[in-house]
């Protein structure tokens, strides 16, 4: 069983809701604010406790993502760690329409932009679990 910490900006809390769902019915562990941060707690500390306990991050990109700077050191240190992608710390997931090449440059991340919950949802499990599959 991995543990995941969702990174999103709160634009995309459905989006982030719904990963988490997704691999917490298939007895995985995840980590997002939403959840398991409790008021009064300090958003920064908590984050990357989150971020070092986790297994794997998932970052939500969008738009809003990207444009928050403060989202981006969740998972800029795990990423510049395993830049190369083997440990595949950092698993991007890009939700709406955006281009993250121009923060994260030469990264590949799996695109749910404009499927229904269906192929998201397949899309999502498959490349999470994925070592390289062709399909």
């Amino acid at each position: 069983m991995a543990t995941y910490f969702i990174s999103f900006n709160t634009a995309e809390l459905d989006w982030a809701d719904w990963i988490a769902w997704l691999l917490e019915e298939r007895g995985q562990e995840t980590i997002i604010q939403e959840w398991d941060f409790v008021p009064a707690e300090t958003i920064s500390l908590r984050t990357d406790e989150a971020a070092a306990k986790a297994d794997k991050i998932i970052a939500i990109l969008s738009p809003a993502y990207l444009e928050t700077l403060a989202a981006q050191p969740e998972w800029a240190a795990d990423f510049a760690r395993d830049a190369g992608g083997a440990d595949r710390k950092v698993i991007p997931v890009r939700v709406k329409e955006c281009f993250p090449e121009e923060i994260i440059n030469d990264i590949t991340y799996i695109d749910l932009t404009g499927l229904d919950e269906e192929k998201a949802e397949q899309e999502l499990l498959h490349k999470i679990a994925a070592e390289g599959v062709k399909h």
